[in-house]
C-alpha cells in the first residue's frame, strides 16, 4: 500500500497527468486561437453559395443539352418522314404538333424549301382547320379549289380564321393532309402534310403513312416526350405573359415575322 503523498510522486500517473495537462493546452489554444470568426463563417457561406450556383448551372447546361438532342432526333425523323412521304418536292412541307392543354404546340417543320419552313403561330386551338378536324376523326384531307390566294384568304375566315390568323400563315396551302398522332390509347399530336398545288395527297397517302415505321416511331416520341420539346417550353413562357427564351439555336430566316397589324385592319374591312 502506498501514503497518498507517495502516490503524489509515483512516477505511473505521470503520464495521465502528462495527457491531461496536454489536452487541457490544446482545448484553451482551440477555443482562443482556432474559434471561427464571424467574418470567416461569411466566407463559407459565400463559397457554399458559389458552389450551389455552378452546380445549378451544370445542371441547367445538360438539361439544354438533352432537350437540343431530343429535338435534333424530332428534326431527323419528321425529315425522313417528309421525304418518304413527298421526296424532294419543293411545294411541299410537313409539321408536327402536340396537343398541350386545350391548344395544338407546333413542335418542328420539315420542308426542302426554306422559304415553306419559316414559323407562323406557334400554337392552333383544338377546333381550328383542318388539323383540328384530324384531331377528332384521327385523319383528314382537304384540298382547295381557290385558284387566287386572296379568295383563298377570303374562304378561311369564313371557316372562322381571324384576318390576323389568315395574315399569319406563310404557305398557299391547296392540298393538306393531317394524321394524329396515336401510341395505343394515348393521342398525343398530330402530323401535318401541306402542298402548294391541290389533289396531292389521297387515301394512298394516308395508307402509306398510317403503315410507316417513321409515324409510329414520331407518335412514341411525341408521346413520351411531349412536355420537355423547347416549342412546348416557350409555349408556356408565352402564356404566362413571360418573354419567350431561345431555348435551341436556329437561323433568323426560320423565324415568324411578327405581324402587320395595319394590314390586319385592312384585310379585315
Amino acid at each position: 500500500m502506498h501514503s497518498f503523498a507517495e502516490l503524489a510522486t509515483w512516477p505511473t500517473l505521470l503520464w495521465p497527468a502528462g495527457v491531461l495537462f496536454v489536452a487541457v493546452i490544446w482545448a484553451f489554444g482551440y477555443f482562443k486561437w482556432f474559434k471561427p470568426t464571424y467574418s470567416e463563417l461569411e466566407q463559407q457561406k459565400e463559397r457554399a453559395l458559389a458552389d450551389l450556383v455552378t452546380a445549378r448551372e451544370a445542371a441547367v447546361a445538360e438539361v439544354d443539352e438533352h432537350r437540343r438532342a431530343l429535338q435534333g432526333a424530332l428534326d431527323t425523323l419528321l425529315a425522313e418522314l417528309g421525304g418518304y412521304i413527298c421526296g424532294d418536292s419543293v411545294d411541299t412541307r410537313v409539321s408536327v404538333y402536340s396537343v398541350e392543354d386545350d391548344e395544338f404546340v407546333l413542335l418542328a417543320r420539315h420542308s426542302e424549301n426554306p422559304n415553306l419552313e419559316r414559323r407562323g403561330r406557334s400554337s392552333y386551338p383544338l377546333t381550328q382547320g383542318a388539323i383540328g378536324v384530324a384531331w377528332g376523326r384521327r385523319s383528314f384531307i382537304d384540298n382547295s379549289e381557290e385558284d387566287d390566294r386572296e379568295a383563298w384568304k377570303r374562304n378561311l375566315r369564313a371557316q372562322g380564321f381571324s384576318a390576323e390568323d389568315v395574315e399569319g400563315l406563310k404557305m398557299y396551302t391547296r392540298c393538306i393532309y393531317a394524321q394524329r398522332l396515336d401510341r395505343g390509347n394515348i393521342k398525343a399530336g398530330v402530323v401535318v402534310f401541306e402542298c402548294e398545288a391541290p389533289n396531292r395527297f389521297d387515301s394512298k397517302t394516308m395508307s402509306k403513312v398510317s403503315k410507316s415505321r417513321l409515324h409510329n416511331a414520331l407518335a412514341v416520341l411525341v408521346s413520351a416526350s411531349h412536355g420537355h420539346f423547347p416549342r412546348v417550353k416557350e409555349r408556356e413562357s408565352e402564356r404566362q405573359g413571360i418573354e419567350a427564351p431561345a431555348l435551341v439555336p436556329e437561323p433568323v430566316w426560320k423565324r415568324a415575322d411578327p405581324v402587320n397589324r395595319a394590314e390586319v385592319q385592312v384585310a379585315s374591312e
